[in-house]
């Protein structure tokens, strides 16, 4: 029995060795440094504004071009980085409305991106609308008269720059 013990020790503690060495020479031999989130916003419940273009309270990202056709899986907007930095990814607080102004749905969406400085970048996510029965107000009219139009309101939550 001990020799078994023995030998099932051997090569666990042979695995542990092996794993933290390449762990080890993956970390080293990187010709990159250590990344590290240089900052992140966090958007208080007051900068939420109800308009087709949306621009941070700090102005690091500028949000325009929303669209979502009835018969989409996903919807897209343009995300411009105002700063000087690279974002990363971004969450963004959504609420759906219908034309009267009715909250038909909330969310809130993280994106993973890579947005650098100056550039824009159109970002796709899943849409709420899983049966296809509403469309964005600004897209193009769909051809049966069953969908219902709806407009958005959308705050950046949190963003991740380097």
């Amino acid at each position: 029995m001990k020799a078994c013990e023995y030998i099932i020790l051997s090569v666990a503690t042979a695995i542990c060795i092996a794993a933290a060495t390449d762990s080890y020479a993956q970390r080293r031999n990187t010709t990159r440094k250590p990344l590290k989130a240089s900052s992140v916003h966090v958007a208080k419940a007051t900068d939420t504004v109800a308009c087709d273009t949306i621009v941070s309270p700090t102005g690091w990202i500028e949000i325009s071009g929303y669209d979502k056709p009835v018969s989409s899986r996903r919807e897209s907007a343009l995300f411009t980085n105002k700063s000087g930095q690279t974002v990363t990814s971004l969450r963004i607080a959504i609420t759906y409305s219908d034309m009267q102004n009715r909250e038909l749905h909330a969310r809130r969406v993280r994106i993973r991106c890579d947005i650098p400085a100056g550039a824009t970048r159109q970002l796709y996510w899943r849409t709420w609308d899983y049966q296809h029965s509403f469309y964005y107000h600004r897209s193009k009219r769909p051809s049966r008269q069953q969908a219902t139009p709806y407009k958005i309101t959308c705050s950046i939550d949190t963003l991740t720059a380097l």
